[in-house]
């Protein structure tokens, strides 16, 4: 353990470079990482939900809908689609309903596609009302509910959040503001690094894009703040003759126990959720 904390401390200023060069790498490879939105391509292949989708895409190519969504009907006469879309019409929160008898874009084959429109402008609203209606037809007709584009982006709300919560942390328990300031740009360099390496997977869902940042600042900053508290006990018993980079050394030598057992905690409950199902 010497030996690494004394390579860590004497190499500090080739990583330091090192970490520069790999952030603005993956700096510009995050632009090319593909963001995959569609979570229903995470389900297993039998999923009712992923068949239905994937029918409704085959038959009905996808366009953009904003506040609604599509429900797709299989097996309905023309007098069960006239009798279903003045249901659709009168059901509580809908706007309106497209849907021509004689198109291709609404009929192909045994299958027959509604777009919905909802009065809601909340996301969660629109869903719910998806769902309601999803439950309603499902009792006398084989139905498939399909959302459009997503309304907001998680990352836009969440990122935000956290990097707020992470300042007033950061500044109730750093001793010196200049902690704050390289507490920030560390953990701001692992985050470029990890989402422009992103670039070795086909795509990612952007629910992971939007929580993988979050999950490095909450993470990051227990560690953080243990090597720096541990530095500055370390300088103290070296009061009489001051050496900072010995006192690092010792620092990242006494913490690295401590910080190597909580991350093996955290490795190993995020590799339990590779076990779990969507």
């Amino acid at each position: 353990m010497k030996k690494f904390a004394k390579f860590l401390v004497e190499k500090r200023l080739w990583l330091f470079f090192g970490s520069i060069i790999a952030a603005l790498v993956c700096l510009v490879l995050m632009n090319f990482v593909t963001v995959n939105q569609d979570m229903t391509k995470y389900l297993p292949k039998n999923s009712s939900m992923r068949v239905g989708v994937e029918v409704m895409e085959r038959e009905f190519p996808p366009a953009e809908i904003d506040q609604g969504f599509k429900l797709m009907f299989e097996g309905l006469t023309d007098k069960q689609k006239q009798i279903v879309k003045a249901k659709i019409e009168t059901y509580p929160g809908v706007a309106s309903v497209a849907y021509e008898p004689d198109s291709a874009s609404y009929n192909s084959g045994d299958y027959t596609l509604f777009v919905v429109t909802s009065e809601y402008e909340n996301l969660d609203e629109a869903s719910a009302l998806a769902e309601s209606m999803l439950d309603f037809f499902d009792n006398n007709y084989k139905v498939y509910a399909y959302y459009g584009n997503p309304m907001y982006n998680v990352l836009d709300v969440l990122l935000p959040m956290a990097l707020a919560i992470f300042l007033v942390a950061l500044i109730v328990l750093c001793k010196a503001y200049i902690e704050v300031f390289l507490l920030l740009v560390s953990i701001g360099f692992s985050i470029l690094i990890n989402m422009g390496t992103n670039i070795i997977f086909p795509s990612i869902s952007d629910m992971t894009l939007s929580i993988a940042s979050v999950l490095q600042l909450a993470l990051s900053i227990d560690y953080s703040i243990m090597l720096f508290h541990r530095y500055e006990q370390e300088k103290l018993r070296l009061a009489e003759r001051p050496d900072n980079v010995l006192a690092m050394k010792r620092a990242v030598k006494n913490v690295f126990s401590s910080v190597s057992s909580s991350a093996t905690t955290t490795i190993v409950g995020l590799l339990v959720l590779l076990l779990m199902s969507f």
